[in-house]
């Protein structure tokens, strides 16, 4: 099966940012949000998931403004991206 991340929206964001991602085999799954200094600002854990599509949304408005970078992994699997936070 494939892994992937699809999107995450919107891009920049200023309160909820939405992702979407496939999963190859069933897992856990769970995402970290990095500030701009390298410090975790957010883990979500999100148990385990059939493999397939998701969404997941990530409640940014607790976060200063901002370059962040979020990494998701599940199983030996991971994607890293960025997220811009504005407000």
């Amino acid at each position: 099966g494939n892994y992937k991340v699809t999107s995450i929206s919107p891009n920049p964001a200023s309160g909820n940012a939405t992702i979407v991602y496939e999963l190859g085999l069933d897992g856990p799954v769970t995402i970290d949000l990095y500030d701009p200094l390298g410090r975790t600002a957010k883990h979500i854990d999100l148990a385990a998931q059939k493999q397939g599509q998701h969404t997941a949304t990530l409640d940014l408005a607790s976060l200063p403004a901002g370059h962040y970078v979020y990494r998701l992994q599940s199983l030996e699997y991971h994607k890293e991206g960025a997220v811009l936070i504005v407000r």
